[in-house]
């Protein structure tokens, strides 16, 4: 049986709204980038994963057959504790959200940014008498509240609001970062997810190598061959497709990532589970340049919504191990 998390869950607080003050402006600053034109200027450099996601164009796709199985249980797993009324503001708000993270997150432990895209003209978390206090800054269409007392390492302690247009969380480890930013330069480029799909998703590998490096050692050693790896889903024609593009460092080392893929492909395959053979059927692996490997899966609605099921079924057990490289 294919069993597989589904880690999607950021621990925030509720968030209430009103209407926010604007702050006093300061012509030294008139030359500033419009960051509501780049939201990404609001993530900070050295991030090891950055995600991007198409609220919008997800809303237009929500009666696809091949999403309607994820819905229910994405929706139960994401609208517990105090993180459900900001899932419920972004979902009703939103057109894009962008999350980074630095390192991967594990039990007490998550260093992130998340930036929105849309309309929060009528949102200010500190209308209501809640933990969020509003902090001075001279910039013309720019809010920032800060929570108060000492906030722990997975919640956010930052929050900002950049002409009504975006909204930017961030925990304390990575808050005085994105302060900068939205006090003086945007910062500089770094890890950017493709702008193509659903949802787009950049990693740095070596983040991912030192997460699997004690329990799948193997599997860490694959990953020590790559440069850079990408993710895309999209859905089209009543399937989901997804779309792994990934960099090797050398030759030598896109010739091993694709022939473990291959090798995966088969044991699939000839598994006993008529699921794990309908997902080897949709799969394909490519070389598209020298050091450059793709690995495509189209994932019909029926075995999405068998997919779905089994997460359901399986929600508290541990993941398996993929087979060795």
């Amino acid at each position: 049986m294919i069993r597989r998390r589904l880690l999607l869950c950021f621990p925030w607080l509720a968030l209430p709204g009103c209407e926010p003050k604007r702050p006093a402006s300061d012509a030294r600053h008139k030359g500033l980038p419009r960051l509501a034109e780049r939201p990404e200027d609001l993530l900070p450099p050295g991030l090891d994963v950055v995600l991007r996601l198409d609220l919008r164009r997800l809303r237009d796709a929500a009666a696809s057959p091949a999403l309607a199985p994820w819905q229910e249980p994405l929706q139960r797993r994401l609208g517990r504790g105090e993180q459900a009324s900001l899932l419920e503001l972004l979902r009703a708000r939103a057109e894009r959200i962008w999350v980074g993270l630095r390192g991967m997150p594990s039990a007490g432990r998550l260093d992130a940014v998340l930036v929105a895209r849309g309309d929060f003209s009528s949102f200010d978390p500190s209308s209501q008498g809640g933990p969020w206090e509003r902090s001075p800054t001279v910039h013309l269409g720019r809010a920032i509240f800060e929570r108060k007392g000492e906030t722990p390492r997975g919640l956010p302690s930052l929050l900002a609001l950049v002409d009504n247009r975006l909204l930017a969380l961030a925990t304390p480890l990575e808050a005085p970062a994105v302060r900068r930013v939205l006090e003086n330069e945007p910062a500089a480029a770094g890890l950017a997810p493709p702008a193509d799909g659903l949802l787009g998703l950049a990693i740095r590998p070596s983040a991912l190598v030192r997460a699997a490096q004690e329990p799948y050692p193997h599997l860490a050693s694959l990953l020590s061959a790559l440069e850079a790896a990408e993710v895309v889903v999209d859905h089209g024609d009543g399937a989901l497709r997804i779309e792994l593009r990934l960099s090797a460092r050398t030759e030598e080392g896109a010739e091993r990532v694709e022939r473990v893929l291959l090798g995966w492909k088969d044991v699939f395959s000839g598994d006993d589970d008529p699921v794990a053979r309908a997902l080897a059927a949709g799969a394909r692996v490519e070389r598209d340049g020298p050091r450059s490997v793709r690995g495509r899966l189209r994932v019909e609605a029926e075995i999405a919504r068998r997919l779905a099921g089994a997460l359901e079924s399986v929600e508290g057990t541990s993941p398996p191990r993929p087979p060795s490289p």
